[in-house]
């Protein structure tokens, strides 16, 4: 069962639970379609801002409700992330064929979109029968209800723009920030390796799960929680990035040993030493792009000034108000880059 919550963050809840839950709906049967790329992208932006919200929440929501609701999403989330993934891949593949010079490499470069294409084509049929299986299941009625009762019952509290801010308001909450941050902070030690891959992956994961918390409470919290927000962003962008160029490296690399050990591609007419210029190409180009996306993420991250608005937070209990490392936190502008993913 779950605690007694406190008044400012039931409506909170309520209405961060329907936005996203509205998102996925509206993005859901276009997803299914396969018309529309965006609609892929919203549908997995939702799963994961609700599945933030899940385990934020969760003293409000009740146990056995999270996890029946965090059961449902998780397969959904699963299917539509591995065709986003392609999608991006696919994006990227196009991109870099327009600033193609050397007529050489546009045979490779073309066979792997041909490829990409036709294992995201393969991927459609199950990203609709995860969205079929989903809708099944009446998690977003069960989630309509819940905040059409908690509505009716909250009437009368206090506005949530607000709300009580102190901490023991929000022990839940801001024990879950404190995790997030500590895990965030563990986690950045894999910059100072350039090669270790696995580790600069976890040190993604734990930034987009930071940042999600955050957003979920953000309306109860200080203008330094807005500051990290902003950082987390920027932080996210380009981790994302380097995850998507590792993947994406690590696949073409196991194209090209294929066609170097001799064994034939498909269709069998295709001549394989004819593609070996442009895939090479095409790995080197993401290897070197990685390199500098990777600079630029550990030259942020090892900045003092962000150093100083993690202790901040910190020792604000994320409540802080103080607006006066605004400035010095402030993320530089991206120049985007292929692959780049919100």
């Amino acid at each position: 069962m779950a605690t007694q919550p406190q008044p400012s963050l039931v409506p909170l809840t309520a209405q961060y639970l329907g936005r996203h839950a509205r998102r996925l709906s509206r993005s859901l049967r276009v997803a299914a379609d396969g018309t529309d790329v965006e609609a892929i992208h919203q549908v997995r932006v939702a799963c994961r801002r609700l599945r933030a919200g899940f385990r934020m929440f969760k003293d409000i929501l009740g146990k056995r409700r999270v996890r029946r609701w965090r059961r449902s999403i998780r397969p959904l989330a699963k299917k539509l992330g591995e065709a986003r993934d392609l999608d991006v891949e696919i994006q990227a593949t196009w991109e870099r064929i327009a600033r193609i010079d050397d007529v050489q490499l546009i045979p490779g470069v073309s066979y792997w979109l041909a490829h990409l294409e036709r294992e995201r084509a393969r991927l459609q049929p199950k990203v609709r029968r995860a969205v079929r299986k989903f809708l099944q299941l009446g998690t977003l009625s069960d989630m309509r209800r819940w905040r059409r009762s908690v509505t009716a019952a909250a009437d009368d509290t206090e506005s949530t723009k607000d709300g009580d801010r102190h901490a023991t308001q929000m022990a839940s909450q801001i024990s879950i920030l404190h995790r997030r941050l500590q895990a965030l902070q563990r986690a950045s030690a894999a910059l100072n390796d350039p090669a270790d891959q696995d580790g600069h992956h976890v040190f993604r994961i734990k930034a987009k799960k930071l940042r999600y918390s955050l957003e979920a409470v953000l309306p109860v919290l200080g203008s330094l929680a807005e500051v990290a927000v902003e950082a987390l962003k920027q932080i996210q962008e380009w981790a994302g990035e380097i995850h998507d160029y590792d993947v994406w490296s690590m696949r073409l690399g196991k194209a090209i040993k294929r066609i170097e050990s001799g064994k034939r591609l498909r269709p069998r007419w295709l001549n394989p030493q004819r593609l070996l210029p442009g895939l090479t190409a095409l790995e080197e180009y993401y290897r070197q792009t990685r390199t500098q996306v990777f600079d630029r993420l550990r030259n942020f991250c090892s900045q003092e000034k962000l150093q100083k608005l993690w202790r901040s937070l910190e020792q604000s209990q994320f409540l802080g108000d103080s607006c006066e490392l605004e400035e010095a936190a402030a993320v530089p502008a991206s120049d985007g880059g292929d692959g780049q993913r919100m």
